[in-house]
């Protein structure tokens, strides 16, 4: 014979339903923490890999956090600039090889 005993039922569907309302602001942040190291993974290959890499060099880098509602971190070179060669100039042969 079986039984079935729904007790505490209640309590757990709300702290399931209270978790599920959480998801995607963690999953936003694990993305955006994941994105960081990259990011510092990538500069330390430049210092590294570069001849005395200068600071505009080194802060190329640009980092788009992830949100709730858009669920992706970006990690890129800059391209823009006021005076000077925008960073993908003279880094994308580095990056592409050429």
């Amino acid at each position: 014979m079986f039984s079935i005993n729904a007790k505490g039922f209640k309590a757990s569907a709300d702290r399931l339903r209270r978790i599920e309302r959480q998801m995607p602001f963690a999953t936003a942040l694990a993305l955006t923490r994941t994105a960081q190291l990259a990011k510092e993974a990538i500069e330390q290959d430049m210092r590294a890999v570069f001849d005395r890499p200068t600071r505009w060099t080194l802060n190329s880098l640009r980092l788009i956090p992830a949100r709730k509602d858009r669920l992706e971190a970006r990690v890129w070179m800059k391209n823009e600039s006021d005076k000077a060669a925008p960073a993908t100039r003279w880094l994308s042969p580095q990056v592409e090889g050429g």
